[in-house]
């Protein structure tokens, strides 16, 4: 009986240690220090350096890879007062989240201005936007500062709803700082006070609530995993239907501080409907570390 429990162990042991097949895929120098990243549908690399108020690009798609920058402190359609984050889930309208300017700009995907949403307009109550997020429809959700709930937005820049706000009863938010939607179209918000993820439909309907390790620094959604970093620098991906965390490890960036990451999907919706193992499929994770931008292939 001892033999088969130690045979047993050994066997659940090698299935945890090696269940995560992780391979470096890319590496690409930044031009200095960004704070978030953002990867296009085509692995195009999309950076906001908000200290020196300008985005940059870097062109995956040719050899060698180019990088783009713009942007510099101003006012004006080519300048930007700390910019915060860049949503790219169509390529043909990239929205920057201009924080100082109180503005959402639209670019092109070579970072040409296109129009803007400018929220010193009377018509919004949105004044301090912190974060954002766009579903594959288009539709954009803003977080603010000042503004209780999460604010969606057409693609025109009209208001469609506010959820999730003080009355919202089991649903509400009390300081919600990071919003991410995912391909599956569902909205997941963390609230730093509650120190919980809370989910939404797509509409703003309340599904539930997911509690989350609160040194959450940044995270990230590829159903129907969660993956976050926490304050000491571990990545983790926390399984919503198993309701299971798996740390991540990365031998090459150990040693350095992972400022922000980007979990692509990877199927398209209609594949993921068709082929209901889609979990198993393999990911790109790409971390953003104060000197470069890795990527990995990952499966878990």
């Amino acid at each position: 009986m001892k033999l088969l429990f130690w045979v047993l162990s050994a066997v659940l042991m090698s299935k945890s240690v090696y269940s995560q097949v992780i391979k470096k895929v890319g590496e690409w120098s930044i031009p200095y220090a960004a704070n978030s990243i953002e990867v296009d549908n085509s692995g195009n690399i999309y950076l906001c350096h908000t200290r020196t108020h300008q985005v940059s690009r870097i062109n995956t798609e040719i050899k060698p890879c180019t990088t783009q920058t713009i942007g510099g402190r101003g006012f004006h359609q080519d300048r930007f007062n700390q910019p915060k984050k860049i949503v790219a889930k169509n390529r043909q309208a990239i929205l920057l989240l201009d924080y100082g300017n109180q503005r959402v700009v639209i670019l092109n995907e070579r970072l040409r201005y296109l129009e803007e949403i400018n929220f010193n307009k009377d018509k919004y109550v949105i004044q301090n936007p912190i974060d954002i997020a766009q579903n594959i429809n288009g539709d954009i959700y803003i977080l603010d500062e000042n503004v209780p709930g999460v604010t969606k937005l057409s693609q025109k820049g009209e208001v469609i709803a506010n959820f999730a706000g003080y009355d919202w009863g089991r649903g509400s938010l009390a300081e919600p700082t990071q919003i991410v939607v995912s391909n599956a179209n569902f909205v997941y918000v963390w609230d730093r006070s509650k120190k919980h993820i809370q989910k939404y439909d797509m509409f703003g309907v309340y599904l539930h609530s997911i509690s989350i390790d609160g040194s959450l620094v940044r995270y990230a959604v590829s159903e129907p995993y969660i993956f976050y970093l926490t304050m000491d620098n571990t990545l983790i991906g926390y399984h919503q239907v198993e309701k299971k965390n798996e740390s991540i490890f990365f031998n090459e960036v150990s040693q350095s501080k992972i400022v922000d990451f980007v979990v692509t999907e990877p199927l398209d919706i209609a594949e993921r409907i068709k082929n209901r193992s889609y979990e198993q499929s393999m990911r790109k994770i790409y971390l953003l570390t104060e000197k470069s931008v890795v990527a990995y292939e990952i499966s878990l």
